[in-house]
């Protein structure tokens, strides 16, 4: 598929490499689109607090235009990319392409594999993933704890609650996207949104030989932390991960225009709430489409809930417009889930850690906070504990796990909803053999401190426990 420059010089290609090698060459030292190593979240004009938009990744204040957000050209994606973004987007494609290649390949080679990695992850006893374990991770201290509530005198994040803010008036493309203006989406758009994620079901061949009927919703991927955890195990690379709640389903973009980031990362948190809801009513409830949460957001602030979103948006039901982690906050406090909602920045005092750092630290302490009651895979840890919403400037993920390596770093283990589980992954799920890499594999799911450090401010959104969950 050709590929255009989205700075309308008339160039074309086939390959999204290089397009963006085009744009450095061509369109970098004199384009108004430039920005820093780093770039900043958007400051609010006459307020102090921030409500970020999947869309914020510039600084200037002036009015972002539609030629800033590239489309992705790969086949089944379509996501709109800010141009900052493209080059971690493009290598998560190739992480995914390696793992899809090596498979292909392994089919094809399959009477000559002694040269090939091989990958297994089926379920081992609890004495056996003991006897796995690398080194015994460093036992918590007293001061964890502290840390993790923030009042420890040591290094610790700077914890800024994520407030409620006075109207700023109606936002535009900059904030929420190409669509910021339109009445309602295509009828196309809204068929694939409320046919395309329907329950499905096929028939395979069971462990035990017989035919077996499955069914499953097309984009959703269960089962994904236990493998996680285990891959984390047999990387030597690593010497202890924490995981969320086993039974967090991956949920990834359907195959149709628009960016729908926020609604799949509430549906990640949701799969959480359902599946450990005391009512059984609850854990067999399907997640709902996104047309449902926006009638979900849009009644919320008919309730009083975050109505500054409306304002902003001026409505979301039907249409394309982006949501952020206020709209995520206000849909899970209007199905009776409270929710801690919480900013990382980074400030002009070099005495204090950078935003990825205190953000690194913080996730961290939490999952750390969930080791008493979790399940051993080895040196991993699978703990009860909610997975997480994240935001950054042009993109939200959910959050599942933390890795720390041997060598003191660590890596965010993340949900992109904007990418489709890889048939290695999928294989693994189902108790098979994956052919390739672990760090393969992984790729797609690790953030590092050096793909963090590129943004100044995050937030996040983690869903409270309950003794009772109302959703609807």
């Amino acid at each position: 598929m050709s590929a255009t420059c989205p700075f309308a010089c008339g160039y074309k290609c086939d390959d999204g490499y290089a397009l963006q090698l085009h744009i450095e060459e061509h369109h970098t030292e004199d384009s108004p689109f430039v920005t820093n190593d780093r770039p900043l979240l958007p400051k609010r004009p006459k307020t102090d607090d921030l409500r970020t938009h999947e869309s914020r990744s510039s600084n200037n204040s002036t009015q972002r235009s539609d030629s800033e957000w590239f489309k992705c050209t790969r086949p089944g994606c379509g996501a709109y990319i800010a141009l900052t973004d493209i080059d971690e987007h493009l290598a998560v494609h190739e992480s995914i392409a390696a793992v899809d290649t090596d498979e292909q390949q392994s089919t094809a080679d399959s009477h000559s594999t002694s040269s090939r990695t091989t990958v297994t992850t089926k379920r081992r006893s609890e004495p056996s993933r003991r006897k796995l374990a690398k080194d015994e991770p460093p036992k918590q201290s007293t001061g964890i704890m502290r840390y993790f509530m923030g009042t420890s005198s040591g290094s610790m994040p700077l914890l800024n609650p994520l407030k409620h803010h006075r109207p700023v008036g109606r936002l535009g493309t900059k904030d929420l996207g190409p669509h910021a203006f339109e009445k309602a989406m295509p009828a196309n758009v809204r068929r694939d949104l409320e046919n395309n994620a329907r329950p499905r079901s096929e028939n395979r061949i069971g462990s035990d030989g017989k035919l077996v009927r499955r069914v499953f919703v097309p984009n959703e991927t269960p089962g994904l932390i236990p493998v996680l955890a285990d891959l984390s195990d047999l990387d030597h690379n690593i010497a202890t991960a924490n995981y969320c709640d086993e039974h967090v389903k991956h949920v990834n973009k359907l195959s149709t225009d628009g960016n729908w980031c926020g609604y799949w990362n509430i549906q990640m948190l949701l799969s959480h709430i359902y599946a450990v809801s005391p009512r059984r009513e609850n854990r067999e409830l399907p997640l709902p489409n996104v047309l449902r949460m926006q009638d979900t957001i849009e009644a919320a602030w008919d309730a009083g809930i975050g109505t500054h979103g409306r304002v902003e948006t001026g409505g979301i039901r039907g249409t394309r417009k982006w949501i952020g982690t206020q709209e995520a906050a206000a849909y899970l406090q209007h199905i009776q889930h409270e929710v801690t909602a919480l900013s990382f920045k980074s400030t002009k005092s070099s005495k204090d850690p950078p935003a990825c750092v205190q953000l690194l630290d913080y996730i961290e302490a939490y999952f750390l906070s969930g080791r008493d009651v979790a399940s051993r895979y080895g040196s991993s840890y699978v703990t009860q504990l909610p997975p997480i919403y994240f935001q950054r400037a042009g993109h939200s993920m959910t959050i599942v796990g933390l890795e720390r390596r041997v060598d003191g770093d660590r890596n965010l283990i993340l949900f992109d909803p904007s990418f489709a589980t890889s048939s290695g992954m999928l294989r693994l799920v189902d108790g098979k053999v994956a052919h390739a890499r672990i760090e393969t594999l992984m790729a797609a799911y690790r953030k590092d401190v050096g793909k963090l450090e590129h943004w100044d401010e995050f937030e996040i959104l983690i869903p409270q426990a309950q003794d009772e969950s109302g959703v609807r």
